[in-house]
């Protein structure tokens, strides 16, 4: 199974079960009204499920190491669309955004505070890992994580096993079972080996 989007999308092709949470088309239409009426040429993009778009031409392959852009579409279009994660990208906090949309929709702050993550209400990692083990019929505590960033911490306080890649932030380091060596290090590859054997 894989969880994607901070746990907005789960997908377990074995058993053909599919989890997509999403934000409602009306409150989408209300989130970019608001980040564009705070600052027009703000840098937004939207996932829905497996597509990313954005509102204008932005260059993330070199400037976030990605594999492609976002796909352009109009404002219109995009207001139609139950988003699966809407994503502000920069130094373009509005810390108002917190105050008008709590209660509606899951905001996170991550990249060294370069990307706000707008998803469903109902979307965390924590969350859709709790569903895929009601599926399974496996323990909670027997789940091994590994994370880095502050979407990671409530997946780490749920699960039985947790560990910090070398990069984590101090936050997630603090609360691991277990910190390994660095992203770029292959950190999930080395705890896996010593694991697995």
């Amino acid at each position: 199974a894989f969880v994607y989007y901070n746990g907005a999308q789960v997908i377990c092709k074995e058993t053909k079960i599919e989890i997509n949470e999403s934000i409602p088309t009306n409150v989408t239409t209300e989130i970019l009204d608001y980040c564009l009426k705070y600052d027009p040429q703000i840098e937004l993009t939207m996932e829905v499920k497996d597509e990313w778009f954005s509102l204008r031409e932005l260059d993330y392959i070199s400037s976030m190491n990605t594999q492609s852009n976002p796909i352009v579409k109009p404002l219109k279009e995009l207001k139609q669309y139950d988003a699966t994660k809407i994503l502000l990208t920069g130094n373009n906090h509005n810390s108002g955004l917190f105050e008008k949309f709590e209660g509606r929709v899951n905001i996170l702050i991550t990249d060294n505070n370069k990307l706000v993550q707008i998803m469903p209400l109902l979307a965390s990692k924590e969350m859709a890992i709790t569903k895929l083990c009601e599926l399974y019929n496996v323990e909670l505590d027997s789940v091994i994580v590994f994370g880095d960033d502050h979407n990671d911490v409530g997946l780490f306080k749920m699960a039985g096993y947790s560990i910090a890649m070398g990069n984590a932030i101090r936050e997630l380091k603090e609360i691991a079972d277990e910190i390994t060596v660095n992203n770029d290090e292959n950190g999930v590859a080395v705890s896996l080996e010593r694991f697995c054997g």
